[in-house]
């Protein structure tokens, strides 16, 4: 794969099935593990296209990456990563950063103040991604504490 791909703002609908199911098994192939009702979960969290957004990273026709960011139902300026993931064979381009660039760019066009995040204390790519970004630690994140994770906090 060539150089850092393109970044688009996908709206899902039910005319492309088939990237949904392609986003379901990248998705299972980056966390190692598979959910049996992820495409669902999909279809469900991008019906409200104003709240939510899947931005994809593509290496010509293949995705090689993701970032599915909602806004808090609760607070309206404050966002979070629900997940983000780059390929195996894509890594260590800069795709992570071109996606947090582009969930950015798009809340803070909605006005949003806050991007919050979670992860895995094991997953070291993704906790240098998230402090070299600029994102803080917070111990008392929307996603409650545990010493399996990491919570974050980036201020737009």
């Amino acid at each position: 794969m060539n150089s850092a791909p393109d970044i688009k703002i996908i709206r899902l609908t039910d005319g492309n099935t088939w990237l949904l199911q392609e986003i379901a098994r990248i998705q299972d192939t980056i966390f190692q593990r598979k959910r049996q009702n992820r495409l669902c979960e999909l279809k469900h969290i991008m019906a409200d296209y104003e709240k939510t957004a899947l931005f994809l990273a593509f290496c010509g026709s293949l995705i090689a990456g993701f970032i599915h960011i909602r806004r808090m139902k609760s607070r309206k300026y404050v966002w979070m990563i629900r997940g983000i993931g780059v390929t195996k064979g894509c890594r260590r381009r800069g795709i992570g950063t071109r996606l947090l660039e582009s969930a950015v760019a798009f809340i803070t066009e909605r006005k949003g103040m806050e991007l919050h995040s979670c992860v895995d204390r094991a997953n070291i790519a993704s906790l240098m991604l998230h402090r070299q970004y600029g994102f803080i630690e917070n111990s008392e994140g929307i996603y409650g504490i545990s010493e399996l994770r990491v919570n974050f906090i980036l201020s737009l």
